[in-house]
């Protein structure tokens, strides 16, 4: 899965400092510190790093193929919008999609 991220990340040229912004974390240190598995993921910090790199959660699973024929599949996709955690929230379960 971390594989996948990596993946999504260059092949939509995407920074740690976008996805903290466009999932709602609080820095890219978090962000990063997750994606180097220095901080367990959550559920939430599953679907706010898809929402950020505009994929569905479950496509950071899927075979390299499979992941790309989505990706072909769904240009249009719009991913939810979250807001930023406030601090001592991170990694919780509790936040929901923003507006």
């Amino acid at each position: 899965m971390r594989y996948n991220i990596s993946f999504l990340k260059a092949f939509k040229k995407v920074s740690d400092k976008t996805i903290a912004e466009r999932g709602g974390f609080t820095s890219r240190q978090v962000v990063n510190n997750r994606l180097n598995g220095d901080t367990q993921l959550s559920m939430e910090d599953l679907a706010r790093i898809a929402s950020a790199l505009t994929v569905e959660p479950h496509v950071l699973f899927m075979p390299l193929d499979e992941m790309s024929h989505w990706i072909e599949s769904h240009p249009d996709y719009e991913a939810p919008i979250y807001r930023r955690q406030p601090p001592g929230r991170q990694g919780k379960d509790s936040a929901s999609a923003g507006d």
